[in-house]
């Protein structure tokens, strides 16, 4: 069995301020063992803080909410201010709290209205539209899965902007880490009352973190929760600390699925059991009609 190299650690952690706090580390993992092994090592670190991972099938991807990544850009981002309600983050924000209205479950419009606006704003993001809002899990095995599952990401043109490779090839996946103290984490209530104009952001420059509504069962089983940032163009995090060889993508997405972690178990819906099913045939070997 292959073994990954010894954990490194930076001789001095990198603080941004007293609610977030980060060590970096540089481990590559190669199997599940090997990722519970960092998980283990890493509560060292935890204290009286909460962890949250992140899972991408690409290292290289910034670590951005989507209203950041291409085809919008820094003047896609609402400012606050009323007269600039022409940019992108708004228009789709207001559209969507236009057009979602008879959809909407009754409970968003349960509270009050700066509340119930936010928990739009999660429920917007749930459904693909491009926010400011990041997902993160408070369980390492769910960032792990998204970290290789699907079909992996590769260069898009040579040399590549992303690895600066010569040549074609793809590329690995990785785990971004952040830690907040427990003081620091809100929830959507609290959100409201310190930001009166969603979508914008007034808190500090550190990202916020906080718990969504139980809009979906899949935000409870993935154990969902979102950064915020008033700049939604600077990365929450800048390195991923665990790196997956993209060799080892499909042995680790068969490990995790031994053990449970499949598309329908975090995407426990009539589309995850659809998704999960269409994959899951090609496991029981011969099968009428089907060429594997």
């Amino acid at each position: 069995m292959d073994f990954a190299p010894p954990l490194r650690v930076s001789a001095k952690p990198l603080i941004s301020n007293v609610s977030l706090i980060r060590k970096v580390y540089n481990v590559e993992v190669k199997s599940l063992s090997e990722f519970l092994k960092f998980i283990r090592n890493r509560k060292n670190d935890y204290q009286n803080n909460l962890v949250f991972y992140r899972g991408q099938k690409n290292r290289y991807w910034k670590c951005i909410p989507s209203i950041a990544r291409v085809p919008y850009n820094c003047n896609a981002i609402y400012d606050g201010r009323p007269k600039n309600r022409n940019q992108a983050e708004w228009i789709l924000y207001s559209r969507f709290r236009e057009l979602s209205l008879s959809l909407e479950p009754p409970w968003v419009a349960s509270g009050e209205r700066i509340e119930n606006e936010w928990r739009r704003l999660v429920i917007a993001r749930q459904h693909g539209v491009p926010t400011r809002l990041l997902d993160w899990t408070s369980k390492p095995l769910v960032a792990l899965y998204f970290a290789v599952q699907g079909v992996a990401s590769s260069c898009t043109r040579i040399p590549c902007p992303l690895c600066e490779s010569a040549k074609h090839k793809l590329h690995d996946g990785g785990i971004f880490v952040i830690m907040k103290q427990r003081s620091k984490v809100f929830s959507v209530d609290a959100l409201a009352r310190d930001n009166k104009n969603p979508p914008y952001y007034e808190g500090e420059d550190e990202p916020g973190v906080f718990f969504p509504p139980d809009i979906l069962h899949r935000v409870t089983v993935q154990g969902s929760v979102f950064s915020i940032s008033k700049n939604p163009m600077q990365p929450v995090v800048q390195s991923p600390e665990v790196i997956i060889p993209v060799a080892y993508h499909k042995s680790l997405l068969a490990e995790l699925e031994d053990i449970g972690i499949t598309e329908f178990s975090l995407f426990p819906d009539l589309d995850g059991l659809g998704r999960w099913l269409a994959t899951d045939i090609l496991k029981y070997g011969k099968i009428h009609g089907v060429d594997i």
